[in-house]
């Protein structure tokens, strides 16, 4: 024989945090059931997989009152987000293959956001082994997701990072064994990378170069005309060959001038644009 239930939660009395004298333990768990955060269902084995009983605890989750679910056939198969709909409804589908399914999907919340659910089913069987309903729990589990979401994501940029920072170890290590000086520079020009020859030809340690401007190596008299000519660079970056003449000069730590070739190649690195000179005395 089919059980039949009430179309509704089971509240009976409103929660106090206090059992009544002479409450009875059906009510007592009734009113656990409905205060308690994992949504309880029963619904039809194939079909529009109806929904025939649902507690009131749908209520504060995911804003529906339960008659509603209850009225429309297609209510719940209607709002599970249209990229999940298919596989949910292909894991119902093999249900009766396995018995009991775990999944987790996209909701449709009564305010237009989107939910995630945890949803654990069960397939309910008669004595002949015949189908008889599916019951089983949902628990909102969006804060989990999004929290595991962050977690991909942070692990995604740590490893980046790692790789980044092998690769630039890599590179570094190759310009080091070049003959010219090489700096890479930001669209500020703030400096971001020199080679063991920039040290040798400006007399700088590493430390002292990086993050100050590349006006640092250049002549105080050249100074504000080169940053006009870094503004004017930055509008069509492209690889260039400048100083041929010579007609450019460096500045060195201990205040010397020097004069120099140098060729610019813009390139991307780690979605930034960087401006690379190579520099070498004339």
């Amino acid at each position: 024989m089919t059980p039949t239930y009430p179309k509704s939660g089971y509240r009976t009395s409103p929660p106090t945090g206090i059992v009544p004298e002479g409450e009875s333990p059906q009510v007592r768990l009734r009113n656990v059931i409905t205060e308690g955060p994992a949504i309880l269902y029963a619904c039809e084995p194939a079909g529009e997989y109806a929904c025939t009983l649902l507690t009131d605890n749908v209520t504060p989750v995911l804003g529906y009152e339960s008659s509603e679910f209850l009225e429309d056939p297609r209510f719940w198969t209607d709002r599970i987000h249209a990229e999940d709909r298919p596989q949910v409804l292909a894991d119902l589908h093999r249900l009766p293959e396995r018995g009991v399914h775990i999944h987790e999907y996209r909701f449709r919340h009564k305010n237009g956001t989107y939910r995630w659910i945890h949803d654990h089913l069960h397939l309910v069987r008669d004595e002949a082994g015949k189908p008889l309903e599916i019951v089983g729990y949902l628990v909102d589990c969006t804060d989990r997701k999004a929290a595991e979401a962050e977690e991909r994501q942070t692990t995604r940029e740590t490893i980046r990072a790692d790789e980044q920072h092998r690769a630039e170890l890599k590179f570094g290590a190759l310009l080091d064994t070049t003959p010219d000086a090489i700096v890479a520079a930001r669209r500020d020009g703030t400096i971001e990378f020199i080679n063991k020859q920039t040290e040798a030809m400006f007399g700088y340690e590493r430390n002292e170069l990086l993050g100050r401007t590349v006006e640092t190596l250049v002549p105080d008299s050249m100074r504000l005309a080169h940053r006009q000519h870094r503004t004017d660079y930055l509008e069509q970056p492209s690889e260039r060959v400048m100083g041929v003449g010579p007609v450019l000069a460096g500045r060195r730590k201990d205040g010397t001038e020097f004069p120099a070739y140098i060729t610019l190649t813009p390139i991307m690195s780690a979605g930034d644009l960087l401006i690379v000179a190579v520099i070498r005395e004339a």
